[in-house]
């Protein structure tokens, strides 16, 4: 006789299943909506991640390093979904079409069925892609000193490891100390008194076995005490009132990494003392109205970042400084007093070149010696991401193509060059042959100020990426020139110019008659400021120009937006609620990110702007 044998399925747990999977099929419609949104997103996150891993796979290679297998196979996995999420992106609107009662359900639930799953697996892939991405940053973040590697011998448990910098790693246990959630003797190697309210420092004891300081966001105006603390590694004395430091105060801290002094408005010097920090590797000047860096600083020669944007009383560097800082690896000159108005900046610029490490760059130049002096070195030219040039009294014109070689260049600032008229775009074989690489295809931030002569920022359509622009004193009549984009975008494969701009800032533009003569499909515009444009009568926007975004601001005076003319009634209505108006009182605070130095000068610059003939 054969064995009989039984099963036995709970009715229970059969209901559940199907009702499980039931709900599940449904839910690839009902959430279809939702889908597309997120899809949309993380994908756009996706593209922001593998352009970070593109550009620091960039800098590597210009620095012998080769791309690895993994990396590559990444970059073209990503390359590929993005494709396939484009063509299903494409059926969006016809898939929503079919949906009914909300969203609940749809017309053809077969395909509305297919689609949504499609979505959610899309969805899924790019979610793994963008976290792969972030792995492979890492492995430039521990060349750029954010991460460190310790990687532990096999003999004691073959693993490696990878931990987060000084810096990070304090901001996580000052909070862990503040919740109490750390032992009691890792308190006690923490001093932590941000944004108390202090107006003294702690006293010399509490110091003793701290091996993490931060003042931070205090008041305190001295440090005239010498604390003993050979354990130190980190201290922050950002954001106080500082004056003075006495000159031994460094003495007792040999191991000493990272400093940061920057937003002390009242500092004006170092103490010499500072050449005690022998172990020091990040230092923070920024922000600071130090006049002059001491030659102690020379002793310093494990410094690997040293900071001194926005120093504007900055006077004297030390010749040859440079030379003996040669572990830099990131300097920051961004606003950079002494490199505009030093007769030594050009001295200084040339010994940039013996840093053979660095790999992060950002500074000021005043003329364009100093600019061929960046451009003719290949490892300068690279590792530059933020650029001012300021008064540039020696050019009326710019070739525009040789920026365009900065392949990393992010930030772009032109400031009082009164005597520029045009940045050209020339060399047509040479933008073609470019074309690959995408030109300032990095470029996110451009801001034009007092240029009074420049015609227009034609050039700017070579910057697909571009997400704020501010221009303000100038005479020129228009943003993009009707005359000249057509053959650039041409060139280029451009359809519109400001796909991804998010801000516009237009101020004291007393000529300017057009943004872009036509309606524009900005994808990501978040806000509009326009002051002093009387000839300014239309904007570059129709009903479509923001179709999928909400919450636009336009800011402007009451006059001029009364005076706006509108492509049709539809585009009216639909940016009509997006306005605010501004009062003529509240000039000062009209830019949220405006330097103390710029907003200083605003109205000097104003009288002059006013007093300049208008052809």
């Amino acid at each position: 006789m054969g064995s009989i044998f039984s099963i036995s399925i709970s009715c229970d747990a059969l209901c559940s299943r199907c009702l499980d999977c039931t709900a599940k099929k449904v839910s690839f419609t009902s959430e279809l909506e939702d889908n597309i949104d997120v899809l949309q997103i993380e994908l756009q996150k996706l593209i922001e991640t593998r352009s970070d891993v593109m550009r620091r796979v960039t800098i590597a290679e210009q620095q012998q390093t080769i791309r690895t297998d993994q990396v590559q196979g990444w970059l073209t996995r990503v390359q590929a979904v993005e494709a396939e999420v484009d063509e299903l992106l494409k059926l969006k609107s016809q898939e929503i079409e079919r949906l009914c009662f909300g969203g609940l359900c749809s017309k053809n639930c077969k395909s509305s069925y297919r689609f949504g799953k499609k979505v959610v697996k899309k969805l899924k892939v790019v979610s793994v892609l963008k976290g792969e991405g972030g792995y492979y940053i890492i492995g430039v973040l521990l060349r750029t000193c954010l991460l460190e590697d310790e990687c532990l011998s096999e003999e004691e448990n073959g693993n490696d490891y990878i931990k987060i910098h000084d810096v990070i790693r304090d901001m996580m246990l000052w909070i862990a100390c503040e919740n109490s959630k750390i032992e009691e003797d890792e308190k006690e190697k923490l001093l932590v008194c941000a944004g108390a309210g202090l107006t003294k420092a702690p006293e010399v004891e509490k110091w003793a076995r701290a091996r993490r300081v931060s003042l931070m966001e205090n008041q305190i105006k001295y440090f005239s005490e010498t604390p003993m603390c050979s354990h130190l590694l980190t201290l922050f004395l950002n954001s106080n009132r500082l004056q003075s430091i006495t000159s031994d105060f460094f003495n007792f801290m040999p191991s000493l990494r990272v400093l940061n002094l920057s937003k002390n408005l009242s500092l004006f010097e170092l103490p010499s003392g500072i050449s005690k920090l022998v172990s020091l590797q990040h230092l923070d000047l920024s922000k600071t109205n130090i006049k002059r860096l001491p030659r102690e600083l020379e002793a310093l020669t494990n410094l690997k970042c040293l900071n001194l944007e926005n120093t504007y009383s900055l006077s004297t560097i030390p010749r040859h400084l440079s030379k003996k800082l040669s572990a830099l690896r990131v300097l920051r000159l961004f606003k950079c007093n002494f490199l505009i108005e030093s007769e030594d900046s050009q001295f200084f610029v040339e010994e940039l070149c013996c840093l053979e490490h660095l790999n992060v760059l950002t500074i000021s130049l005043k003329n364009s010696n100093d600019l061929q002096q960046i451009l003719s070195s290949h490892n300068l030219q690279t590792c530059t991401q933020s650029l001012c040039l300021k008064r540039f009294y020696d050019s009326k014109s710019l070739k525009v193509l040789r920026l365009a070689e900065m392949k990393n260049l992010d930030r772009l600032h032109l400031y009082e060059c009164r005597d520029l008229e045009e940045l050209t775009i020339d060399c047509t074989w040479k933008v073609q042959s470019i074309h690959d690489s995408h030109i300032f295809y990095n470029l996110h931030t451009v801001d034009i100020y007092s240029c009074f002569m420049l015609r227009d920022l034609t050039w700017l359509a070579l910057a697909p990426n571009l997400k704020r622009l501010r221009v303000l004193f100038s005479h020129m009549e228009e943003i993009i020139s009707a005359g000249k984009v057509g053959e650039v975008s041409e060139m280029m494969g451009i359809a519109y110019p400001f796909e991804k701009l998010e801000f516009l800032e237009l101020r004291y533009l007393r000529k300017l008659k057009c943004i872009y003569w036509n309606p524009l499909p900005f994808q990501q515009l978040k806000e509009i400021r326009i002051s002093d444009c009387p000839e300014l009568k239309q904007l570059p926007l129709n009903s479509d120009s923001t179709k999928e975004r909400k919450n636009i601001v336009i800011v402007g005076e009451k006059s001029w937006w009364k005076k706006l003319q509108w492509e049709d009634q539809a585009t009216e209505n639909a940016f009509l609620p997006c306005f605010e108006s501004i009062d003529d009182d509240s000039e000062t605070d009209y830019d949220s990110e405006a330097e103390p130095e710029e907003e200083c000068e605003d109205a000097e610059v104003e009288n002059d702007f006013k007093s300049t003939p208008v052809a």
